[in-house]
């Protein structure tokens, strides 16, 4: 009889009675007889030295010096003459080719080996590999690792895993070699040359730790970084091996993390040394032994899903969707992702994967359809779970409402017609903070759940809770779970279970907790070694206790369920009302203007286009361009990501986005043209007045430029024309539509110099002007001096702004302790009336930087108003700046101080107002030093107050009675060039008799972001008219996402109850009121006029209300 193989290459043919087993049999006879006690004592026994216990237990598996004796030397085999041929081409131009642009006949494939490095940073390199499968061996693995990312696919152009490359805890190196390729095979790897967290320098992570130079990957990529080919080989795993190194793994952890004077701990550390001391290199059958020891602990490794648990466990792939590397890198990113987590549940079934993002299933869809199909198989068999509901995890601090409306719409809807999915648990574990009408917007749009972690990166406060009932604006509320893990990368690690426990902040009300596992930020997700430490993680809970049982959970709906059951429906659940305002990242309020800048005006002719061209539908029956207005709204939404809004991206990403703000405004201006030209405008002929147009519902008259002022009197001529030539007009409206260009009557303002104080006055004010700054601002109609004595005003302030580590995401309070005022500039009167008077200030910032700054005052309009309903208006004093900015990590603010006395100051927030202290009583009001506003920022009292305006600013602080408007930084990480070079914008003072309540300071915002509007001459527009309450704002005016029906969306502004009547000159057939995602909720009642119809209904306090119209004859 022939000789039998050995099963393994370490086995021999006569298996060794080792000492390891004469050891286990030994322990067996001791617990089977009672053991006599000694009179004589025998070897002397001497306490264990725990940290040289676990010191020698780091060695056993460890990659230093000892891996060639260790368990590591037993885990491969390798086959290094298999790798027959390795091939490249570069492509030229950090170009990023599909599959048969590349490995076309025409591109020369070179000779390539291990030891070569390439570059430079992003450029791709596609490697051709052909290798010999031996035909004896069932299970083996290709390892490549070039220290970057990169894709396997197949000869065909299937790309079917992903790699990433380096010495990090997210390498994945490992291809296992499908079982049906046989014999000589050739394949690709498709290398991008990026590490997971972008072209940092990054060079060792054992060299100073993540944030030594060498190592910091928020620093400013490094373009000519190049990347070593280290590993290319075939290898044949050891599978009892990699059983122990598991097992092993595992227990030494539990060593090392539970309290060394615990018996759990003491069991863990002795077990381990004493696997340690039963593995024998050169005896393979000492690796069983091992395993029998190890069992003591794991019993038998298996998935008991039926057991209860307290943490439930899903696999999760942070993508950051732009952030350390561009968008096109994030559509790779992405494949490799998903194409190995769908590997991954074939080999373990068990396993649930559960990703976020519209955007990047559409992205996976286009550019990898084999991909995309593999993630819909998986979605149907229920272990890809897509989750979120919206379009990207997006920032909630700078989008308008509407836009955070259109995320979950757009989210949504993807998620429905792809997969016949309605998320039902909002998912956002990144972001920087979490506006306070999310919950009413997320319920709205059927998700009544909501997940995130962030809340644990407050760096003064920690925030209370782990699961709550968040409570919003108008009282709406989300059952909210935040990991008590503190992080959405877990590593399925025994630290990460015991906090599951030790830190949740609500263990009275229910005990479970989420725990989301897989690498993540830069993409990769789940490892095979943490489903596998899973598994033994769910044993040893079972054998000595020590951590909490944990289980994968199949979806995160049933986690939430289970909460909401436990929890009598979550009213045995504690409460957090309003924002969660995250106490970081304080600087992305501030940091990227031109993108906050481009987001605002993308935003604004959004609405402005739905309008028009949903008016021309209905009454000329003009084609509706919507999938030109879905490609415009999901670039604009893709732009509201968190890192790329808030301003915390590589200059990259910088470049693209303002390529797509453009392009988004090329389309709206073809788009808005379009929509005049079938309303009627006349371009052609001569003597046509042009038309006005108001996006707003109310009335207002406001002073507007034309190319020609002749037949208007009392028109201010451009400097230097003369009649007929152009210049500026008082004009009125009475609301939302298209009017004949008709002029009002005013009273003039006019501008003079006092020994060197420049005075600006009309009817309502009196402003006097030193240097550039306020020194005295006076209501003339009540005769109040608005700026305490000796105090100035409009005050240019640069702050030193070096926060603790991430630069371009924070400002810190210590930066309030050290600044200076700009110095006064020169002063010259630019505009001197009837309608605008102005002056010029010239500021030097310092020796690289400057602000010029146009300081105005309008004439008092005596036509249509927008404080109908509101106490009388004042004028506004407005300030348009122009500033060259070459600043290194400053901060520059305008600073406004008020005769003013109130411990808390209003910020319009998405749909509504938000109050925040002016004090610092404790550390959670001090915490607040900087905060977000959006139009406006409001500080009054009894009887009178005063708002600052902005057109594209959302950072801002009140202390006191002094008001600062956040205006530009200059970080230099990770993009060393963040807002360097020229800036513009604008904003305004605007006093107000009354506090904010009794004033229309939400309307007075909206007049400064969406002014008056000339347009062609057009023959009318349907108008629409909101009637009852000047506390109710419509905000949108659209055509229905299906359909072609009118859908009209308005919310209550200031805080409490309305009743109004919408009227649209258009005749409705029926009317409902619907949700986000406008499926009914309730039918309204018509009701006929005039010119078409009305619906009346009623508001809560800061309620948002959307209403479905059919329109007769559409």
């Amino acid at each position: 009889m022939g000789a039998t193989k050995a099963p393994f290459p370490f086995s021999t043919s006569i298996p060794l009675i080792s000492q390891a087993a004469e050891k286990i049999r030994l322990v067996a006879r001791m617990s089977s007889s009672m053991m006599r006690y000694s009179r004589y004592a025998g070897t002397p026994k001497a306490h264990q030295i725990d940290s040289l216990r676990q010191a020698r237990i780091e060695g056993f598996i460890s990659q230093d010096q000892w891996k060639d004796i260790n368990l590591r030397s037993m885990l491969y085999k390798k086959h290094p003459d298999r790798v027959l041929a390795i091939e490249v081409y570069s492509v030229p131009d950090l170009e990023r080719p599909s599959f048969q642009a590349a490995t076309s006949k025409a591109n020369d494939f070179k000779p390539a080996a291990v030891g070569d490095e390439f570059g430079p940073s992003w450029s791709t390199h596609w490697f051709r590999i052909t290798i010999e499968i031996p035909s004896y061996k069932d299970k083996l693995e290709f390892h490549w690792d070039c220290n970057s990312e990169g894709m396997i696919w197949t000869e065909d152009g299937e790309p079917i895993h992903g790699l990433t490359g380096g010495h990090f805890q997210d390498r994945r190196v490992e291809f296992i070699i499908p079982r049906s390729w046989q014999g000589r095979k050739t394949f690709f790897v498709e290398a991008s040359m990026n590490g997971m967290f972008g072209c940092a320098q990054c060079l060792d992570i054992s060299i100073g730790g993540p944030h030594h130079p060498a190592n910091d990957i928020i620093q400013p990529p490094k373009a000519d970084r190049q990347f070593l080919l280290e590993t290319a080989e075939l290898v044949e795993p050891d599978q009892d091996a990699w059983a122990l190194y598991w097992d092993f793994q595992v227990i030494s952890d539990m060593a090392r993390t539970l309290s060394s004077n615990t018996w759990e701990a003491q069991k863990c550390l002795g077990t381990a040394n004493e696997i340690m001391n039963v593995f024998r290199r050169d005896d393979h059958s000492s690796i069983s032994a091992c395993r029998s020891l190890a069992k003591m602990l794991l019993a038998d490794v298996q998935v008991d899903r039926e057991r209860s648990t307290l943490v439930s466990a899903i696999g999760h792939c942070h993508i950051d969707t732009a952030w350390l590397w561009p968008f096109g890198e994030t559509k790779r990113k992405v494949a490799r992702s998903w194409a190995t987590q769908v590997d991954l549940m074939d080999r373990y079934p068990e396993h649930r994967f559960a990703a976020s993002q519209a955007q990047q299933y559409k992205w996976l869809r286009a550019d990898y359809p084999s991909v995309y199909e593999n993630v819909k198989r998986k979605i149907k068999s229920g272990q890809f779970i897509p989750v979120g509901g919206s379009w990207v995890e997006n920032d909630t601090n700078f989008p308008s409402g509407e836009s955070l409306c259109r995320q979950l719409i757009y989210g949504q809807r993807f998620f429905q017609k792809e997969f016949g999915i309605t998320c039902k648990v909002f998912w956002l574990p990144d972001t920087f903070g979490y506006a306070s009408q999310l919950p009413q917007l997320l319920r709205l749009a059927g998700m009544p759940y909501f997940f995130t972690q962030k809340m644990s990166w407050n760096n003064i406060n920690k925030f209370p809770n782990s699961t709550f009932n968040w409570v919003g604006l108008d009282n709406t509320q989300v059952l909210t779970h935040m990991a008590p893990t503190e992080t959405y990368n877990a590593q399925v690690e025994a630290g990460e279970l015991q906090k599951s426990v030790s830190n949740h902040g609500n263990l009275a009300e229910d005990k479970h907790s989420l725990l989301l596992f897989g690498n993540g930020d830069g993409g990769g997700g789940p490892l095979a070694g943490m489903l596998e430490r899973l598994k033994r993680f769910q044993s040893l809970s079972d054998t000595i206790g020590a951590v909490p049982r944990v289980a994968i959970v199949d979806t995160v709906d049933e986690f939430f369920e289970g909460i909401q059951k436990r929890t009598q429906g979550g009213k045995e659940l504690v409460t957090w009302h309003g924002e969660l305002y995250l106490e970081f990242h304080r600087g992305t309020y501030t940091s990227q203007a031109l993108t906050k800048l481009n987001n605002r005006r993308a935003e604004i002719l959004l609405r402005e286009l739905e309008y028009l061209t949903s008016m021309a539908l209905f009454t000329k029956g003009h084609e509706y361009p919507k999938d030109t207005l879905d490609s415009m709204w999901e670039d604009v939404l893709l732009c509201q990501f968190h890192d790329v809004l808030p301003g915390s991206c590589i200059e990259m990403v910088y470049e693209d986005t303002t390529v797509i703000y453009e392009e988004v405004m090329r389309k709206g201006a073809k788009i808005r043209e379009e929509a005049l030209a079938a309303l009627g405008a006349e371009t052609d002929g001569d003597g046509l007045r042009p038309s006005l147009l108001n996006t707003l519902t109310w009335p207002r008259s406001e002073i507007v430029k034309l190319d020609d002022v002749s037949g208007f009197s009392g028109a201010q001529l451009d400097g230097g024309s003369k009649a007929g030539g152009g210049g500026l007009v008082a004009v009125g409206s009475e609301g939302l539509g298209v009017t004949d260009l008709v002029g009002v009557p005013y009273t003039p303002v006019t501008v003079h110099e006092e020994n060197g104080t420049f005075v600006l006055q009309n009817e309502h004010l009196r402003v006097c002007i030193q240097g550039g700054e306020i020194v005295s601002l006076v209501d003339r109609g009540v005769k109040r001096e608005l700026l305490p004595e000796g105090v100035r005003s409009n005050r240019m302030v640069l702050f030193d702004d070096q926060p603790l580590y991430w630069d371009a995401w924070d400002v810190e309070i210590h930066h309030l302790e050290k600044y200076q005022y700009v110095e006064p500039g020169k002063v010259t009167i630019l505009e001197q009336g009837p309608l605008r008077a102005s002056v010029k200030v010239e500021q030097k910032i310092s020796e690289n930087s400057w602000i010029n700054s146009i300081i105005s005052l309008d004439a008092v309009l005596n036509g249509p108003s927008y404080t109908n309903g509101f106490n009388d208006a004042l004028s506004q004093v407005t300030v348009e700046c122009e500033c060259e900015w070459r600043e290194d990590r400053k901060f520059l603010k305008a600073e406004f101080a008020w005769d003013l006395c109130n411990p808390s100051a209003d910020y319009e927030t998405q749909f509504g107002i938000i109050r925040r202290p002016t004090h610092s009583n404790t550390t959670w009001d001090s915490a607040k030093f900087e905060v977000v506003c959006h139009k406006f920022a409001n500080l009054d009292e009894f009887g009178y107050g005063v708002a600052i305006l902005n057109d594209s600013k959302y950072g801002f602080s009140t202390h006191g009675r002094t008001q600062k408007l956040s205006l530009l930084r200059s970080p230099k990480a990770p993009d060393a060039h963040a807002d360097m070079g020229r800036q513009r914008f604008k904003y305004a003072i605007l006093p107000h008799r009354g506090m904010l309540n009794q004033s229309a300071v939400v309307r007075a915002g909206f007049n400064f972001n969406s002014p008056l509007q000339v347009v062609p001459r057009c023959a009318g527009l349907p108008r629409i008219f909101v009637d009852g309450g000047p506390n109710v704002v419509l905000e949108t005016v659209k055509r229905s996402e299906d359909g072609t029906d009118l859908v009209m969306r308005a919310y209550e502004a200031y805080g409490g109850a309305a009743s109004v009547t919408i009227t649209v000159d258009l005749k409705l057939d029926s009317a409902c009121r619907v949700d986000l995602l406008e499926e009914k909720m309730e039918d309204l009642e018509i009701q006929s006029t005039p010119t078409g119809s009305a619906v009346s209904l009623c508001f809560k306090a800061f309620e948002v209300v959307t209403i479905r119209a059919s329109v007769v004859g559409i």
